[in-house]
């Protein structure tokens, strides 16, 4: 009996055991493995977006010193920061260095200041903060003084003096012109500008340009009428002008006449910036090659009972006739040619020393007054006589030792002893046209843009030529 109830007992208690066993829900043997997360050991920047309360900033910086630009309280300078999406202001004063700090704003501002003080300018249309472009640094330009009334051309113009500077013109009526010049210092590609406000949208200043060199001034055409920038938006008021200006030559000359539109009356202030274009450079710190001249020189003999006169007086509309002229391989020296194109014994001469004078009798130029680089005499910014022939110097073969004397040059002493064209000049000046001389000249004439589709210096004063015979500007004979 014992031995029965131990049996069942022990039933009873496996089919117990077999009712607790926990089957894994995957059908297997073991539990499920679960993978950890997979991490990107490079992860993308997060776009902090609305949540960067980095604030916006303006700081304001003195060309002229090249350091921060000093506020005064007194000043009640501000920054104004103009939303883009609905023209929302908000402004907020500078601090005494100079830098104005806005909290809370969020998208695209024009930057603008407002009670900048007196002397000082800035070019309000310059400047953009965004979310990605916080702190903008604004440069701060004093007010160049220029020369002159402005009242008419030559001696009552109004002289902008100064290349990288900014100047404030008055305007008091609608019909009211400032008549302005500006000679860039040396060739190279420059502009004018005007900075007038296009947020507050008030006034639109425009030029006339005419066609001028140094000296001469075409006063009754307008060459071009500027009223806007290529980018100016049709729909406002303000478009502002940039004039950009190429100068090809050490004689070129802008001149413009300044007027301005008004929507809030007159008197109006318009600020003109004056610069040079880094995007371009001509080439102005080339070493050139001094020029030796091959020429077996000989002196020029003086003509009693002649008089020298130039080609171009010849015709009445001083044209520069290449057709009466020829080489003569027998002397190596240009002659006239008669009306059948046959050589005469007629030598042709060019003014190497004196004025050249022009047809209508204005002085072109005398070569023996330029200086290599720098300055002239008379205080005229020139390049000289360095030409882009070839990189060569030609003050040797032009001016001989002493100008080489005049510019400083390296071993100038070297040269004391040797000679040139102009050391065998007659009393007016000239010497007979070599091949070499022939080439300087034109290339002189193509570098200063004597002839330059009917705008040259040239071509104001009396001259008319093609492209071929410009060097005949310095040339005439014995008659």
């Amino acid at each position: 009996m014992k031995k029965f109830l131990l049996i069942f007992l022990s039933f009873l208690i496996s089919i117990g055991i077999a009712g607790c066993t926990v089957t894994p829900p995957n059908g297997g043997d073991k539990p499920p493995v679960v993978e950890p997360p997979i991490v990107d050991p490079n992860p993308p920047p997060v776009d902090p977006g609305d949540n960067d309360d980095t604030p916006f900033t303006v700081s304001l910086w003195e060309v002229s010193r090249n350091a921060p630009f000093p506020i005064f309280s007194s000043d009640g300078t501000t920054a104004l920061w103009t939303s883009k999406d609905d023209g929302s202001v908000i402004e907020v004063p500078f601090n005494t260095d100079g830098v104005a700090e806005a909290e809370g704003l969020d998208g695209d501002y024009a930057i603008t200041i407002d009670s900048l003080p007196e002397g000082y300018a800035y070019n309000p249309n310059a400047f953009t903060a965004t979310n990605d472009e916080r702190s903008v640094v604004i440069p701060i330009y004093e007010i160049s003084k220029a020369s002159g009334a402005g009242t008419g051309w030559y001696e009552n113009s109004l002289n902008l003096t100064k290349t990288g500077a900014v100047y404030r013109l008055t305007l008091n009526s609608a019909s009211q012109k400032i008549y302005c010049t500006y000679a860039p210092p040396v060739t190279g590609e420059y502009y004018i500008e005007s900075w007038a406000d296009i947020t507050a949208n008030e006034i639109n200043p425009r030029i006339d340009v005419h066609n001028a060199n140094k000296g001469w001034i075409e006063t009754d055409r307008v060459m071009e009428s500027v009223n806007s920038t290529e980018d100016a938006a049709c729909s406002v008021f303000t478009k502002n002008f940039k004039y950009k200006i190429s100068a090809y030559a050490t004689t070129f000359l802008c001149a413009f006449e300044l007027m301005c539109d008004s929507r809030v009356g007159y008197p109006v202030v318009v600020d003109l910036c004056v610069a040079r274009d880094s995007d371009y450079d001509f080439g102005e710190e080339t070493e050139y090659e001094l020029f030796m001249p091959k020429e077996e020189f000989k002196q020029t003999p003086t003509y009693d009972g002649q008089t020298f006169g130039y080609i171009a007086d010849d015709d009445p509309d001083g044209v520069l006739r290449g057709e009466r002229v020829g080489f003569n391989s027998d002397d190596g020296y240009y002659h006239m040619l008669d009306e059948n194109g046959a050589m005469t014994e007629t030598i042709l001469y060019a003014k190497i020393k004196g004025a050249i004078i022009s047809p209508s009798g204005i002085q072109v130029i005398d070569f023996q007054t330029m200086s290599s680089e720098g300055t002239g005499p008379d205080g005229t910014p020139s390049r000289g006589l360095n030409l882009y022939l070839g990189k060569y110097n030609y003050t040797f073969m032009i001016q001989g030792y002493a100008g080489l004397v005049n510019i400083n040059y390296p071993g100038a002493s070297y040269y004391k002893n040797s000679k040139s064209y102009v050391d065998y000049v007659n009393g007016d000046g000239v010497y007979a046209v070599t091949q070499e001389l022939k080439d300087f000249l034109q290339a002189y004439s193509k570098r200063e843009s004597y002839f330059y589709d009917g705008y040259g210096f040239l071509e104001g004063i009396g001259y008319n030529s093609n492209d071929t015979n410009q060097w005949l500007f310095a040339c005439g004979y014995y008659k």
